[in-house]
């Protein structure tokens, strides 16, 4: 857990249980070593920034490296092999949104604004993707939500390559959220807070289409009718695919974090 911002990070999971004594050994270890350390990396420039605003400056060599990814599709999915998909899935004819975590409490409460969405659009089917589903009892699931669990990973795929779009309403926790480069990759449009698609230089409007939650949880009074226009136009784009493919979920956009082109933005530690 070390490239997260970890006092953060465990400030939701330790409070609500009274350990304080815990959290304040995190605060304080995280705070020695950003004091001691002379090279220091995060995830995104916003852990940078919260590290120092918590832990005071630093003259330590700093530098953000994104998380890498290692490719699951082979190549990009047309929306005719999206719709075959979904038919070998028993899906055809049925919009479904997908989002995909683990046990762990900002996915949590991520869960809990796709169970709100999910009661306010019962024409859309949802699936969730993980080891998040272990935090919910089978009790009050709309029928229209699937929870689907852990699944192997040609299995996870074979979900990727049939949803038609892809959920990401974050609103805590660290570092940047993988599930988005698994979106990327798979061409599925995204709908994601700007707290969800941080760390990945994603602009809203054009590579996700941003929501941000209100008091009924991730926006369903105006959702359903942004979710079928997403679904349009990813059909128009996979039809009539842009000259610029590293644009709106393009190869391009994902190629920046295969592992191998992250690790070359490691800076030499000798130009401290």
């Amino acid at each position: 857990d070390a490239h997260n911002v970890e006092l953060d990070l465990k400030r939701p999971v330790l409070e609500p249980h009274g350990a304080a004594g815990l959290l304040e050994a995190v605060e304080k270890l995280e705070g020695r070593a950003w004091q001691a350390a002379d090279f220091i990396t995060a995830c995104t420039q916003a852990d940078l920034e919260r590290l120092q605003q918590l832990n005071g400056s630093s003259d330590a060599l700093q530098t953000v490296l994104p998380n890498g990814y290692s490719r699951r599709a082979r190549y990009p999915i047309s929306r005719e092999e999206r719709n075959n998909n979904k038919r070998h899935l028993g899906r055809e004819g049925v919009f479904t949104a997908l989002f995909i975590g683990s046990w762990h409490p900002p996915n949590i409460d991520a869960v809990k604004s796709i169970i709100a969405m999910a009661a306010a659009l019962s024409d859309l089917e949802f699936w969730v993707v993980g080891s998040v589903c272990g935090a919910f009892a089978a009790d009050g699931i709309p029928a229209n939500l699937r929870m689907l669990g852990v699944v192997e990973d040609d299995e996870l795929v074979a979900l990727l390559s049939a949803a038609d779009l892809a959920l990401n309403p974050m609103q805590t926790g660290s570092g940047s959220n993988l599930k988005i480069l698994d979106y990327i990759e798979h061409r599925i449009p995204l709908v994601s807070t700007a707290f969800g698609a941080r760390g990945f230089g994603l602009d809203p409007g054009q590579d996700y289409q941003l929501a941000e939650p209100d008091g009924d949880g991730y926006l369903p009074g105006d959702i359903g009718g942004e979710l079928l226009a997403l679904n349009m136009a990813s059909h128009d784009q996979e039809q009539n695919p842009p000259d610029n493919q590293g644009g709106g979920h393009g190869p391009g956009l994902f190629r920046q974090f295969e592992s191998g082109q992250v690790q070359d933005q490691a800076p030499d530690r000798g130009d401290h």
